[in-house]
């Protein structure tokens, strides 16, 4: 009896590790220039649920949840899985140019400037702000 206790409990225990591991999240920041330029944090986990937290020149500013469609979901992760992983920093050296943090789980892409941004990159990021723009903003 003892046995077959112990082993729910680790298989229980397992059960509850893999769907941990199996949920994923893409985190999007914008950070700020020297004018009007949108500040804001976005994160959208595997299951297609989000949050926003707007700083400034945004229309919405604080923390709001939100479920994404799931076929926007989707998409957005197979844009993520179609990225080049290789090279985390796109840095075109533009002075008022805003940074941009793209991070999955704990993986982080740092781009400031289009230059040498591989175009794949910038759809998924294109895809991001449009989804922003008309599930939060309303823009």
């Amino acid at each position: 009896m003892v046995t077959y206790i112990v082993i729910s409990i680790l298989l229980i225990g397992c059960k509850s590790n893999h769907d941990t591991a199996s949920s994923h999240s893409i985190t999007y920041i914008t950070k700020a220039c020297f004018g009007k330029c949108p500040v804001y944090s976005f994160t959208l986990s595997s299951g297609g649920n989000a949050s926003f937290t707007g700083h400034k020149n945004v229309n919405q500013t604080g923390n709001i949840n939100i479920n994404i469609p799931k076929k926007t979901t989707v998409e957005i992760f197979n844009l993520y899985d179609q990225i080049d992983h290789t090279n985390k920093t796109y840095n075109a050296n533009l002075r008022d140019f805003p940074e941009k943090l793209l991070i999955y789980d704990k993986d982080t892409i740092r781009i400031k400037g289009s230059k040498n941004v591989p175009q794949n990159l910038l759809n998924l990021i294109k895809k991001i702000e449009t989804t922003v723009n008309i599930h939060i903003l309303n823009n």
